[in-house]
């Protein structure tokens, strides 16, 4: 593991190198990204030397677990925490593709242990296809633009539904923020 460790650390530093070369010798500036998927996760924890300004991107197993949250020492780098989460995935042991198979709840439970713990800087959602997980792609979304107000929803599932637009009034009519929602029988 350790000559993984070490020509992991000289392919991050020859990255940044060919960044400040050809894009910005300001490389603190550059917004750069560190996710440790997998194996690489490993290679982390076992010391890897990465540049305090790289946000770490803290992926899930593939099935809705965040696989490791920010520590105190890890909130406090410059380049912050963020989360690389699957509503989708396809690979070994097991792919799920055109079903949301993650439980809402749980979306909710791990993104918000992701807040709390401040995993803040970036959120990526890989979806796959769209339709199947559409509710679920809402519910992330929802908490990676305002998670205080997606605390004080009362209902996810209800304001989701209500807030699609009814299209016999046009694209706009019914959506969340315009003043004549479509009700639940219009559907």
């Amino acid at each position: 593991m350790e000559a993984q460790r070490t020509l992991l650390n000289r392919i991050i530093a020859d990255q940044r190198r060919l960044l400040a070369q050809n894009v910005s010798p300001d490389i603190e500036r550059l917004p750069q990204v560190f996710t440790p998927y997998k194996e690489v996760l490993a290679l982390y924890r076992a010391g890897l030397d990465l540049p305090d300004d790289v946000t770490l991107v803290w992926p899930d197993d593939n099935f809705g677990y965040i696989r490791q949250f920010p520590n105190a020492a890890e909130r406090s780098r410059t380049g912050g925490s963020g989360v690389y989460y699957h509503l989708s995935y396809l690979g070994a042991p097991l792919s799920h593709l055109w079903l949301s198979t993650v439980p809402p709840s749980l979306i909710a439970l791990e993104m918000s242990r992701a807040y709390d713990l401040g995993a803040r800087t970036l959120w990526v959602a890989n979806v796959g296809d769209i339709k199947p997980a559409e509710t679920n792609i809402d519910l992330f979304t929802s908490m990676a633009w305002d998670m205080e107000g997606f605390r004080r929803r009362v209902e996810h599932r209800g304001s989701f539904a209500t807030g699609r637009p009814d299209v016999r009034r046009g694209a706009g009519a019914g959506c969340r923020g315009h003043s004549n929602p479509a009700s639940p029988a219009e559907f």
